[in-house]
C-alpha cells in the first residue's frame, strides 16, 4: 500500500451533556447511562501525518488559552505517552485491526480543558477514527464489518468515544455504546444555539464522581430504568425550532452534579453565583468541572444576558468560551 506523506488538518469538538441520567449498574461495575449529547464549537486541532515508521506519537504539543498552567504538565505526561493518549491508542488499534502498515505523527493544539466534563481526550480519539475511516476508505472495503470494528475500537477506549466518533446531536445509552442520532429537524434547531462554557480550571476525576454516586445509592446493582422523558422527546413532532429548544431546556438534568459539587466546591460556586435571569439555563456538563449557560428558546443571548454573564465571569475569574453548538 502506498502511504502518502501529506499532512492533514482535522479538529475534534468538545462534548456537552444536555442530559445525563444514571439509570442502572451492570454487574461488572459499569454504569448504565441515558444522555442527550451535542458537540460544541470549542475544539482541539490536529495536524496529522501518516508515516512509514510504525510509530504513533505526538511530535508537537501546543496549549490554548483555556489550559491553565497547573494542567500543562499533567497533560504533557498523558498526551505524549502512547499508552495513555486516547487518540494515539485509537490510531494504533485502527492500524492493527485493519492490517495497515505505518504510523501517525500528530501535532496537537489542545484547547479543551482536562477533567472539565467536555470529553477532550474522547473527542480526540473519536475524531481521529472518523478521519481514518475516510482516509483508508478503499482499504476498508475488503472488510464487510468495518463499521462494527471501528465501533468496537471506540467502545474499548471509553464511554464518550462512540459519541465523539459520530458527532452532532444524539441520544446515548448503555455505557456509551448506543448512539442514536437525532432527527435532522432537531439537529437543525440545535445547530448555532448560543451557549457559554465556564471552566474553573479545576480537574475533576470521573472515577471519583461515579464512586461517590455509587456510595450515595447504597447498592451494588439495580434494575435499568428507562428514561421515558428522553424517549418521548425523540418520538415527538415539533412545529418549530423554538418548540424544540423549549423541550430541550425542560430535559436538562445531570445526576452527577451533586457529587461533583461535593468533590469540587468551585462548581457549586459557579452555579450559585450565576445570575437568575429569565429564560437562561445553566447546568454542569459530564462529571464536571465545566458549567454551561444556554440562551433561551430564541437561541441567542440578548445584550442584557451578555452583560450580566460578563460581570459574573469577571467576579469568578474563570476562563470562558463564548460560542455555540455546532454539528459536524
Amino acid at each position: 500500500m502506498n502511504l502518502q506523506p501529506t499532512t492533514y488538518d482535522i479538529y475534534s469538538p468538545a462534548k456537552v451533556n444536555l442530559r445525563l441520567k444514571v439509570n442502572g449498574l451492570r454487574e461488572n461495575g459499569y454504569h448504565l447511562l441515558s444522555m442527550l449529547n451535542v458537540t460544541a464549537s470549542l475544539k482541539d486541532y490536529f495536524k496529522i501525518k501518516i508515516t512509514n515508521d510504525n510509530e504513533f506519537k505526538v511530535s508537537k504539543l501546543v496549549f490554548g488559552p483555556l489550559i491553565i498552567e497547573d494542567q500543562k504538565q499533567p497533560l504533557n505526561e498523558v498526551l505524549l505517552n502512547p499508552e495513555k493518549n486516547l487518540a494515539l491508542r485509537a490510531g494504533k488499534l485502527f492500524f492493527s485491526k485493519f492490517a495497515i502498515e505505518g504510523g501517525i505523527d500528530f501535532e496537537l493544539c489542545k484547547n479543551i480543558p482536562s477533567g472539565a466534563g467536555l470529553g477532550g481526550g474522547s473527542s480526540n480519539a473519536g475524531s481521529l477514527l472518523k478521519f481514518l475511516r475516510q482516509h483508508f476508505k478503499r482499504d476498508l472495503n475488503q472488510f464487510s464489518n468495518s463499521e462494527k470494528i471501528i465501533n468496537e475500537i471506540a467502545c474499548s477506549l471509553g464511554a464518550d468515544v462512540p459519541f465523539s466518533y459520530q458527532g452532532g446531536a444524539a441520544i446515548v445509552n448503555g455505557i456509551g455504546e448506543v448512539v442514536i442520532p437525532l432527527s435532522s429537524q432537531i439537529q437543525s434547531a440545535i445547530n448555532g444555539w448560543q451557549c457559554m462554557i465556564l471552566t474553573s480550571g479545576t480537574h475533576v476525576s470521573t472515577v471519583d464522581v461515579f464512586a461517590f454516586v455509587r456510595e450515595k445509592l447504597k447498592v451494588s446493582k439495580f434494575t435499568f430504568n428507562e428514561d421515558t422523558e428522553l424517549a418521548a422527546f425523540r418520538e415527538s413532532s415539533f412545529s418549530s425550532d423554538f418548540e424544540i429548544r423549549q423541550s430541550i431546556l425542560s430535559l436538562i438534568e445531570n445526576d452527577l452534579e451533586s457529587a461533583a459539587v461535593k468533590l469540587c466546591p468551585e462548581i457549586g460556586k459557579i452555579l450559585c453565583e450565576l445570575p437568575q435571569i429569565q429564560g437562561i439555563k445553566h447546568f454542569m456538563t459530564g462529571s464536571g468541572s465545566s458549567v454551561v449557560v444556554l440562551s433561551d428558546s430564541s437561541g441567542i443571548f440578548s445584550a442584557e444576558h451578555r452583560q450580566a454573564l460578563k460581570s459574573v465571569i469577571s467576579a469568578l475569574k474563570i476562563n470562558h468560551f463564548d460560542g455555540c453548538f455546532q454539528l459536524y
